[in-house]
């Protein structure tokens, strides 16, 4: 099915994949060939795996989602 992955080993050095975005700020490489799922945004344009990942790692700083709301604990 289009938009979700795919169930063999797609992640190939050699091929091209994209960085996407979704609303909370997290990042994932995706293949270039398959169609952007619903709630993620092109980030980066198609580029070998080993870019991809070095382009995640410049923007994505914090994992946590970045919509989570403030849980500070009052004492």
């Amino acid at each position: 099915m289009d938009g979700e992955p795919a169930s063999g080993n797609w992640s190939i050095d050699g091929d091209e994949f994209v960085v996407l975005v979704n609303h909370d700020a997290q990042y994932a490489i995706w293949p270039a060939a398959k169609p952007i799922p619903a709630g993620w945004n092109q980030a980066h344009s198609a580029a070998q795996k080993a870019d991809c990942l070095a382009f995640v790692e410049s923007c994505w700083i914090d994992m946590r989602a970045g919509k989570l709301p403030d849980r500070t604990v009052q004492r």
